[in-house]
């Protein structure tokens, strides 16, 4: 499929922001886009995002200097050979050669922390604060959802065709890419508030939520009736922070979470959808922090990474990558400050991208 860029895409001009010396957008456009996703062979990236081809032993390195304790959210892969999306706050930027250098396409509100990509070249944004935006055709269209989103899904078949679920667990369906709003089922507890929601990308019907105290809850009809997870705490008095369900296998779902007894942090993994958890990482062995962002591989469901950075004296990153079926887990270690995001190449998954922050935190 061709994707036109217009030729007056704006760039990011502010004298610590300007990226893109080597870029070209039109003709890298014209010359890269007609045949499949490559895997990026520059040494030197000109943007917020680095790259690695070995688990994070070596990456990238970043040719511009970034701006103190701005973060890179969400980098995103489009169905577009060699188009990469990420949130720069405060713009969305834009990858048209694989990742190694990269242009502003719109300014969006702060809040905003989530790009989920759809067919046709489209994805859509979400925000804490309740932003929520549509991207096609590299035009940004602002939208109204009727709750804070936790999570979203698309459906494979329809673009046009979302589901949300909101902070408070209600789930909505859209037919129209969000413009307008069904509401379906109901919650799974009283009061309950949501960390964060995972919609299965080949079954929208499958939603793990995270919640605050109660650990988390499942449903395999679309939000209509919910069961609780066990193993998580005992009486599952837990918070759940961070959800993924593997795009290899929608039986395989990972989790954060924070045991509220004792305190203990748990990366956890299921078998069976999310109806039971077992931990299988705990923080003696592993930086496990808040809301900690999980990657699951998105071909090997036995495969999960996850990051942890820290700039306070000079720490750097450390890379994991957990392979449940050996129960091995492998570290390596960089000189970055953090990365809050990650995405797998789709010409090639052992080619990771990782958003960069460059802190200045005393």
């Amino acid at each position: 499929m061709r994707f036109s860029v217009p030729g007056s895409i704006p760039r990011i001009l502010a004298a610590c922001l300007v990226f893109l010396s080597p870029c070209v957008v039109t003709a890298q456009v014209e010359n890269g886009l007609q045949g499949g996703w490559n895997v990026p062979s520059c040494p030197v990236v000109y943007g917020p995002v680095t790259y690695t081809r070995d688990d994070g032993r070596t990456l990238a390195r970043i040719g511009v200097k970034l701006p103190y304790n701005v973060y890179t959210h969400s980098v995103l892969a489009l169905d577009v050979p060699n188009v990469l999306l990420a949130l720069f706050d405060p713009y969305v930027v834009v990858s048209v050669d694989a990742g190694c250098s990269w242009e502003a396409l719109a300014t969006v509100p702060g809040d905003l922390l989530t790009l989920i990509a759809a067919p046709g070249a489209r994805a859509y944004g979400y925000g804490n604060e309740g932003s929520f935006l549509r991207i096609e055709a590299w035009k940004v269209t602002y939208l109204s959802a009727p709750v804070v989103i936790t999570g979203l899904g698309v459906d494979r078949l329809n673009p046009s065709h979302i589901r949300i679920c909101g902070s408070d667990a209600t789930v909505w369906d859209s037919q129209d890419a969000g413009s307008t709003w069904e509401r379906r089922g109901a919650v799974p507890v009283n009061n309950p508030s949501v960390y964060t929601a995972a919609l299965n990308k080949i079954n929208l019907d499958h939603i793990v939520v995270g919640l605050t105290s109660v650990g988390s809850y499942v449903s395999f009809d679309g939000g209509l009736n919910w069961t609780a997870s066990t193993g998580l705490a005992p009486d599952a008095w837990a918070n759940v922070m961070t959800v993924q369900i593997s795009p290899a296998d929608g039986h395989v779902v990972w989790a954060m979470g924070i045991e509220l007894g004792s305190g203990d942090k748990h990366i956890y993994h299921s078998v069976d959808g999310g109806l039971s958890f077992v931990p299988v990482i705990d923080e003696g062995q592993a930086n496990i922090v808040n809301g900690q962002v999980l990657a699951a591989h998105p071909t090997n469901p036995n495969l999960l990474y996850f990051v942890f950075g820290s700039s306070f004296g000079g720490y750097g990153t450390d890379v994991y990558k957990y392979h449940f079926a050996r129960n091995r887990l492998t570290r390596t270690h960089n000189d970055f400050d953090r990365f809050v995001s990650i995405e797998f190449s789709p010409a090639d998954p052992s080619c990771i991208y990782f958003g960069v922050v460059d802190e200045n935190i005393e």
